[in-house]
């Protein structure tokens, strides 16, 4: 009996089902890889990123093109136990990824990419990678101090610290002990963020050790080492001049002015004799203890001497004048 062919719609249908069957795969895990979000959490160690979204456990988690370390996966969105990156299922997708942020400096915005088998995945949508920016951190500390002492005034010159992701817009000091939790910092008034900065108000001949830090929008920086130094300006006016005449000299006594923050060094006088005004002379040699000797003057002249001592300010104030006559003695 001859064999009947099949209906022709009944050969269709096999062949459709045939192709669909051929064509029938497992779900193709790469396209269905994204992430939705990340997030920086800071711990006592370094941030840690929060990536959610769908991953193999075979994905790796690029921030800049670096891998987390010590990268962990879940399943559940605020529960269960993390499942480090080398016990994870490749073969099955995950929701939450996390691990720590590798070193970048604070203030960097970096995309978070999608790796597998050390590459980046060919195909990534848009809704494959994001950005994250790290918070900035409190500036560095100042480095490399140096002092220039004037009148009431300390100019610290110093090395700018790492701004940390934001702008330093102004320094602070302090008098004590930079380490003390309770050490009292003064910020610059007005703000003052470029070296070196001024510190005035200050008291002459008053040592003081002085540290810096810096401050941006996150915060008050660490602090410098503090730096030692001690304003100064011209000494005072001497005072209570009394003059002893001699041959041909003038021994003059008097009481030494302060010498306002720096040692006097030296003292200079002006002698003026009738019809001549007389110029100021440093004694020499030097000397700085009363009292003092001028010498090389004209006998039966009378001479008003005025003083004035010397530190490495410059010039104090004159004393008042005092009057005498140098004389010869008797045959």
């Amino acid at each position: 009996m001859p064999r009947r062919s099949p209906p022709p719609l009944l050969l269709a249908l096999v062949a459709l089902l045939t192709l669909a069957a051929s064509c029938e795969r497992g779900p193709d895990l790469a396209t269905t890889l994204r992430i939705d979000g990340a997030d920086v959490r800071t711990t006592d160690d370094r941030p840690v990123v929060r990536v959610t979204g769908r991953f193999t456990g075979d994905t790796i988690i690029a921030i800049c093109d670096q891998p987390l370390d010590a990268q962990a996966f879940r399943t559940h969105p605020e529960a269960g136990t993390w499942i480090p990156l080398e016990r994870a299922d490749a073969d099955r997708l995950y929701t939450r990824a996390r691990g720590m942020l590798p070193p970048l400096p604070p203030g960097t915005t970096c995309d978070v990419r999608l790796q597998r088998n050390g590459e980046p995945l060919e195909r990534q949508s848009d809704e494959a990678s994001t950005t994250i920016t790290l918070d900035p951190d409190v500036p560095d500390a100042p480095t490399r101090l140096t002092v220039t002492p004037s009148d009431a005034t300390l100019r610290v010159a110093f090395a700018a610290p790492d701004d940390n992701g934001a702008a330093i817009r102004n320094y602070a000091h302090t008098f004590d002990d930079p380490l003390d939790a309770n050490a009292a910092w003064t910020p610059l008034s007005p703000s003052d963020a470029t070296p070196p900065i001024t510190v005035t108000g200050l008291r002459n001949g008053v040592t003081y050790d002085v540290a810096l830090r810096a401050l941006n929008d996150a915060g008050a920086g660490r602090a410098s080492a503090p730096i030692t130094a001690t304003p100064f300006t011209t000494p005072g006016a001497p005072r209570n001049v009394t003059l002893v005449a001699g041959d041909a000299r003038l021994t003059v006594s008097f009481t030494p002015p302060s010498d306002n923050g720096a040692p006097i060094t030296h003292y200079a006088y002006r002698a003026d004799a009738p019809g001549h005004t007389g110029t100021w002379t440093p004694l020499t040699p030097a000397d700085s203890t009363p009292p003092l000797t001028l010498t090389g003057l004209r006998n039966d002249t009378t001479y008003t001497v005025t003083l004035r001592a010397i530190n490495r300010a410059g010039s104090g104030a004159p004393s008042a004048p005092a009057t005498a006559t140098p004389t010869a003695p008797a045959p």
